[in-house]
C-alpha cells in the first residue's frame, strides 16, 4: 500500500509539472501589457501547428514556437503612442488559466499578463 501512496505522489508530482499543452495556449486571450505610461489592453489569437506558433493582435501577425511549455512569437508592430514600427517579441508560459510573460518593443521592455475573455 505504500509504494502506491508513493507511486501516486510521484506521479500526480509529474503530470503538475508537466508544459502546459498546444490546445491550452490556442484560441483568444485578453492580453494586458504594461508599459511606461500605464497598462495597454489587446485581444490576441494563438495558433499552433506542433512546435510552429502564429497569432494575430491586432494589425501585427506574428510568428514563432511553441515548444516545452514557451510559447515565443515576434513580428513587426507599429505602435502608435511611439509613431513607429519595431520587432515585437513575446516570451510567455501558461500560469495557471493565465497567460504569463515578458514583452519587448524597441528598447523597452516589461510584462504582461493574458486572460481567456468573458464569455
Amino acid at each position: 500500500m505504500r509504494l502506491w501512496v508513493l507511486g501516486v505522489v510521484a506521479a500526480s508530482s509529474w503530470l503538475a509539472a508537466a508544459p502546459a499543452s498546444a490546445a491550452d495556449v490556442d484560441g483568444d486571450w485578453q492580453m494586458v501589457f504594461q508599459t511606461e505610461v500605464g497598462p495597454r489592453e489587446t485581444p490576441l489569437n494563438v495558433t499552433t501547428d506542433g512546435e510552429t506558433a502564429t497569432a494575430v493582435m491586432g494589425e501585427t501577425q506574428l510568428a514563432g514556437t511553441y515548444k516545452d511549455g514557451l510559447l515565443e512569437l515576434s513580428g513587426e508592430h507599429y505602435a502608435a503612442d511611439a509613431g513607429y514600427t519595431a520587432t515585437l517579441t513575446i516570451k510567455a508560459r501558461m500560469d495557471g488559466p493565465a497567460l504569463t510573460g515578458e514583452w519587448i518593443w524597441s528598447e523597452y521592455s516589461s510584462v504582461f499578463e493574458g486572460k481567456r475573455p468573458a464569455e
